[in-house]
């Protein structure tokens, strides 16, 4: 792995880090998202200056950290509610967001790979949608089970359909 995609995961691991060492408090929580959201936009703007194809996940990711520490920079109380609430949700839907506005609006799409079959990337890119809408589903019939159960599993699972789809494309390149 090249050192930039090792950093693409410090804004997730500071976010971790900072909530756990801080006991998961309410302080916590916001000085984790605030730190972690500052992060995220380092790297996000270290990969777009090196002219990265930014992983799709890792976007959303990042997007859902940026969006909490504003949340708590400015009071969006609405906001706040709904990540504290629906944690798996808010989180995948960033991620879902990341995956429409790729799929609409870039080469590489929701895949992240560039491609001259169009069409595989695409329906690629479709079935990730599909997977990552699937996964919020379960996040929210799963809500009351706890962190694991409804973030974390939903993301592992896409995260291995992500990169084993990824790879599919690569090797039909």
């Amino acid at each position: 792995m090249k050192t930039i995609n090792l950093l693409t995961f410090l804004p997730l691991f500071v976010f971790m880090l900072v909530a756990r060492l801080h006991g998961m408090t309410e302080l916590a929580w916001q000085e984790a998202f605030m730190l972690s959201g500052l992060c995220a936009i380092v790297i996000v703007t270290i990969q777009m200056y090196q002219k990265l194809i930014i992983d799709r996940l890792m976007l959303g990711v990042n997007l859902f950290l940026t969006l909490g520490a504003v949340a708590f920079l400015v009071n969006i109380d609405s906001l706040l509610y709904y990540y504290g609430a629906y944690k798996g949700v808010a989180f995948l839907s960033c991620i879902a967001v990341v995956g429409i506005v790729t799929s609409l609006f870039s080469d590489s799409v929701f895949v992240g790979i560039s491609s001259h079959n169009k069409k595989l990337i695409n329906e690629v890119s479709l079935q990730l949608l599909a997977v990552n809408a699937a996964a919020i589903a379960w996040s929210f019939v799963m809500n009351s089970d706890g962190l694991i159960i409804s973030v974390v599993v939903p993301y592992v699972a896409l995260r291995v359909i992500y990169e084993r789809l990824g790879k599919e494309v690569a090797k039909a390149k």
